[in-house]
């Protein structure tokens, strides 16, 4: 059964449209090899990172995600097996939002930083199907 995997980041420094670009071609090969799918989003030097695979793939994976000098501050704060996968043919697609838009998407009108939307998304992981939908329809309408 596939399973969510989801993580943010720090990014180590502020990362170029070039830099993005190609932490997506090495992801997107990877993933492909392993059968994994997911959404990548870049928000103010913060990663936020959808994976879907199977479990022990998706463990070896964030091994290996977790010692890339790109980022650092690796924190896993939803993971669950799912009925099937969101991002089914998407080998990482990618998306850029303002804090402001994540805290939307998460029904944190109030919240307008990333840091408070990701601490919140922590401690409530019930949101968090809302707020891959809402990056869906933003992947839908662009």
């Amino acid at each position: 059964m596939p399973t969510h995997l989801i993580y943010s980041s720090t990014a180590s420094h502020a990362m170029t449209r070039a830099e993005l670009q190609t932490i997506l071609e090495d992801a997107r090969s990877g993933n492909a090899a392993h059968d994994v799918t997911g959404l990548l989003v870049y928000v103010d030097g913060v990663f936020l990172q959808i994976l879907e695979g199977e479990r022990d793939t998706l463990t070896s994976l964030v091994s290996r995600i977790t010692n890339d000098t790109r980022h650092r501050d690796l924190q896993i704060f939803y993971q669950a097996e799912v009925a099937q996968r969101v991002f089914a043919n998407w080998r990482m697609a990618f998306a850029s939002a303002s804090a402001q838009d994540l805290a939307a998407w998460a029904g944190l009108d109030s919240t307008t930083t990333l840091a408070a939307t990701l601490q919140s998304l922590q401690g409530r992981p019930g949101q968090v199907p809302q707020v891959i939908v809402k990056l869906l329809d933003t992947l839908a309408a662009d």
